[in-house]
């Protein structure tokens, strides 16, 4: 299971996954595992959003920041994953 908010101690940022974003990455796993038929891509998946969630609580700084957030006073940073 992916969490919704992941915190460490020595950790300078927080990071708050939306439900919407956990219902959708839900929908991606079980494509990938039931419509494509391919459990290790779709494991594969959710080891690459985990590792994401890492990377953008450690260095939020090198990625882009998202401005399709209207005018929201807190930061939001785009991260792409498996564009490796």
């Amino acid at each position: 299971m992916i969490p919704y908010a992941l915190q460490e101690k020595n950790m300078a940022y927080k990071l708050i996954v939306s439900k919407d974003a956990h219902l959708d990455i839900d929908a991606i796993v079980e494509y990938i595992a039931t419509k494509l038929n391919n459990k290790t891509a779709a494991i594969s998946f959710i080891d690459d959003v985990e590792k994401s969630y890492y990377n953008v609580v450690e260095n939020p700084f090198m990625y882009s920041l998202c401005n399709d957030r209207g005018s929201s006073a807190e930061y939001f940073y785009r991260y792409v994953i498996g564009g490796e």
